[in-house]
């Protein structure tokens, strides 16, 4: 609960006025997080376009922002739709402004983004939540990597997974994972698949319809 003595001000404003600058920060998220929470139970019931606008005001966005929504994903269904804006809105926005704010208050802040997606349920869950913890920990073994993988661990899954594993280490010894810091002009990202990627900054073309958008807790 924020104002209370452990939390007195949001998480992201603490940051941006420097509480943590002394800490370096690997953070990120993966690119269909919602998928976990509304995938395994057959999609999230959105009705109608109403019902997904509510929905989207719920989240924070302005009424409008659901058009823009659609532009960017012009074959999504509102199931589809619904899931790409609560994952932007409790896991993609949040984590690049976290990034972005500890920067900016004089911290040093490292992003990333997984993309690589699972194949299980006909592959509808994407690159759901928690489908990262597998290759970030080496535990391609586990009963839930097993499920999340379709039970088909690859050598790609597994070079994957170790040069994660790398990069966690190399931040844990030195702070620096491998790849630029977030700096006032620009948010480079390392796109973590079966083939990385590392972006200057972040392309995400959905953060427009962010922008200007308060995440304090409500």
């Amino acid at each position: 609960m924020v104002g209370g003595p452990e939390l007195p001000v949001s998480p992201l404003r603490a940051v941006a006025e420097g509480s943590a600058r002394d800490t370096d920060l690997l953070i990120g998220h993966n690119a269909h997080e919602y998928r976990l929470f509304t995938g395994l139970g057959g999609g999230a019931g959105i009705a109608d376009e109403a019902a997904l606008t509510r929905a989207a005001v719920r989240a924070g966005l302005p009424e409008g922002a659901v058009a823009g929504y659609r532009a960017l994903y012009p074959s999504a269904t509102l199931d589809e739709l619904y899931d790409e804006i609560m994952g932007d809105a409790l896991f993609a926005e949040y984590t690049v402004r976290f990034a972005e704010g500890h920067a900016a208050g004089g911290g040093r802040s490292h992003f990333f983004r997984l993309t690589a997606e699972t194949t299980v349920l006909g592959g509808r869950l994407g690159a759901c939540h928690a489908f990262d913890l597998p290759f970030a920990f080496g535990t391609l073994d586990t009963d839930m990597a097993r499920f999340l993988l379709d039970d088909t661990v690859t050598d790609d899954h597994r070079s994957l997974s170790k040069r994660m594993l790398d990069a966690w280490a190399a931040f844990a010894a030195s702070g620096d994972p491998g790849w630029p810091p977030v700096t006032a002009e620009a948010t480079p990202v390392r796109v973590w698949d079966l083939v990385d990627d590392l972006h200057p900054t972040d392309r995400s073309a959905v953060r427009d319809l962010w922008r200007g958008v308060p995440l304090d807790p409500r």
